[in-house]
């Protein structure tokens, strides 16, 4: 009859995203490996996913989407009316208001590479 490792038992107290090493025989130690990529914490007290919107990475009442584990990414949600942009940043819409000052019967369009220009008419 073999005799149980500290890691086969509950791997060995560390947590089950972690590999469990067993210490120096005799010892009874277990020695927990990292958290995986993505994962926040020692491996020992747990492994969390890490959450990418804690920082509020996107514009001010922009919903921020945390990706899960593995991936240390989030998403934005739409900039707020009148605004435009990733999410991250919003800017002014400069059509937003009186069709950006452009004749009611032509389009108003916000340049996306200059915050807060536009053009009017076709383009």
């Amino acid at each position: 009859c073999l005799a149980a490792t500290d890691c086969s038992v509950d791997n060995g107290g560390c947590d089950e995203l972690v590999t469990c090493s067993d210490g120096l025989e005799g010892e009874g130690a277990v020695v927990c490996g990292e958290c995986p990529e993505g994962y926040a914490g020692d491996g020992v007290s747990g492994c969390t996913d890490h959450d990418a919107c804690a920082a509020s990475p996107c514009f001010a009442a922009v919903f921020c989407q945390d990706m899960p584990a593995p991936s240390t990414d989030f998403a934005c949600g739409s900039c707020p009316e009148g605004m435009v942009g990733d999410g991250v940043l919003c800017e002014k819409n400069a059509c937003f208001e009186f069709n950006g000052g452009c004749d009611p019967m032509v389009p108003c369009r916000s340049n996306a590479t200059q915050p807060g220009a536009r053009t009017c008419g076709a383009t």
